[in-house]
């Protein structure tokens, strides 16, 4: 298909193409040249990108949920305010990357490069980064800490259910846990989760079976380091 007089096919070369705004749902893009192109405000939800060479490209603005990205080039790409909720980007050399305030929830980023990215405001909940390699990288730890951890050791699994009790009371993560017991023996009852996914401050597979009242012993930075060892994610701090 071609848009704005651009053939949009697997391989093309688009080096500097003007794309703002332009409708590219569910393109097949992969191995594509977008060096430099101007995609703001485009709608690439859906599209396959896999292997697309985007250094430098614009993407501010751009829709690309659901997009796979797997294994493409985007050192330097802008993605201010982009939407890349569930995206695929397993791989992806995103070295120098401005994310600022970029969608990231439930991204795939395993494996990514990020060095130097800037990371500062992104929305990263529920994010995989598994292997990602941060070194250099700007970002609040905060925000940082609302990635997907999945599940970690027992000693920082019962860290990270105190910091979630700090949030929502020792109480009910009691009473959360004597309802978890009763669910797996069979017993008619529901466990009431002590929160919600919005409230919490950290994603991770919580056990009802280690847990234990009592104060966090880590502070969020160290807490942080500890997570990035066990998911050898690579940081500089």
């Amino acid at each position: 298909m071609k848009v704005n007089g651009y053939e949009i096919k697997p391989n093309a070369d688009l080096r500097g193409a003007y794309l703002r705004g332009a409708d590219l749902r569910d393109a097949d893009l992969t191995g594509a040249d977008l060096r430099g192109a101007d995609l703001r405000d485009a709608d690439l939800t859906g599209a396959d990108l896999r292997g697309a060479y985007l250094t430098g490209a614009d993407l501010r603005d751009a829709d690309l949920r659901g997009a796979d990205l797997r294994g493409a080039y985007l050192r330097g790409a802008y993605l201010r305010d982009a939407d890349l909720r569930g995206a695929y980007l397993t791989g992806a050399y995103l070295r120098d990357a401005y994310l600022r305030d970029a969608y990231l929830r439930d991204a795939d980023l395993r494996d990514a490069d990020l060095r130097g990215a800037d990371l500062r405001g992104a929305y990263l909940t529920g994010a995989y980064l598994r292997g990602a390699d941060l070194r250099g990288a700007k970002y609040a730890i905060l925000n940082l800490l609302r990635f997907y951890w999945g599940r970690v050791s027992d000693k920082l699994t019962l860290e990270l259910m105190r910091w979630d009790a700090v949030s929502v009371g020792i109480p009910a993560m009691n009473k959360w846990a004597r309802e978890s017991k009763l669910d797996e023996q069979s017993i008619t009852h529901k466990a009431t989760r002590p929160f919600e996914n919005a409230e919490r401050e950290f994603f991770f597979n919580e056990d009802y079976k280690i847990w234990k009242p009592g104060k966090p012993k880590l502070n969020h930075k160290q807490l942080f380091r500890a997570l990035c060892k066990e998911k050898d994610i690579k940081i500089s701090i």
